[in-house]
């Protein structure tokens, strides 16, 4: 073997043995995915959200496939129900500052917000986030999803 080699594997074995780099001292939050199921008039169509779970409120971005016969650019309300999708309990929070959807590449309809609702909160009883349309179309019920959070 050269001396070129053995300065190599030296110095790579050096190295090696250091200690990892230090941990980043901010954790990320905890996040969760809900699948979101369709309904009239999306009923074959799924979507999903993702959660961003902070102590006092929850960062939400849902992303769905269109809806047939929904006014363009889509409008999407985001809601926080108390309950499951079966049996949707009264609205806990509304996420109305955005809902102006955006057409992704992928083809989704995007809408990012934030719910004034934190994780213990979502933990501590059932909850289901509801989507619908905004009321140029009726304000329906787009897609719904139960959140399973541990």
């Amino acid at each position: 073997m050269s001396a070129g080699l053995v300065a190599i594997a030296a110095t790579l074995c050096a190295h090696a043995a250091e200690a990892p780099p230090a941990a980043d001292p901010s954790p990320r939050p905890p996040m969760a995915r809900v699948d979101l199921q369709g309904n009239s008039p999306t009923t074959s169509r799924a979507g999903h959200a993702h959660l961003v779970l902070r102590a006092d409120s929850t960062d939400v971005v849902v992303q769905v496939p269109p809806a047939n016969g929904m006014t363009l650019p889509m409008h999407l309300y985001t809601y926080l129900h108390q309950g499951s999708c079966g049996s949707l309990g009264p609205a806990t929070a509304e996420a109305t500052r955005r809902v102006l959807g955006y057409r992704e590449p992928s083809g989704l309809w995007t809408v990012r917000n934030t719910l004034p609702v934190g994780a213990n909160t979502l933990r501590a009883s059932p909850h289901a986030l509801a989507v619908r349309s905004g009321p140029a179309d009726g304000n329906q019920l787009l897609y719904c999803g139960d959140l399973r959070l541990s």
